[in-house]
């Protein structure tokens, strides 16, 4: 019910390639009038495809990433892909970046942060 996962393009690329910028074009209104009903506090766009795609820009992730963006009225905040984690598992400074992010999520949204200690890890 909290949650809402969607995709920049509403139909997988053939050869699981990249969205091309007209696919994305071409499924930009559905996407659009998806975000117009759903009314969410707050988009998180996972990885450089979708971050790129929705604020229409070729700036790298780890550029992007760390700050909320602007989509519509709607705060945006670009981070890493899960994906991305699972394949560089042991660098861990890409888990606590991807943990900052959700931690500025969390606050905007006013919710409680979990005591997660970087010595822990």
């Amino acid at each position: 019910e909290e949650i809402y996962i969607c995709n920049v393009v509403k139909c997988h690329p053939p050869k699981d390639h990249a969205a091309e910028p007209d696919e994305i074009s071409a499924c930009a209104p559905f996407l659009l009038r998806q975000m117009q009903s759903i009314k969410p506090e707050v988009i998180v766009a996972l990885g450089k495809d979708a971050s790129q795609a929705l604020l229409g820009t070729k700036e790298p992730i780890a550029k992007l990433r760390g700050k909320f963006r602007d989509f519509h009225g709607i705060p945006l905040m670009p981070t890493l892909h899960p994906a991305h984690l699972l394949r560089n598992k042991k660098d861990t400074a890409l888990f606590w970046e991807v943990w900052d992010d959700m931690t500025q999520v969390l606050r905007l949204l006013k919710l409680p942060v979990p005591d997660k200690s970087r010595k822990s890890s």
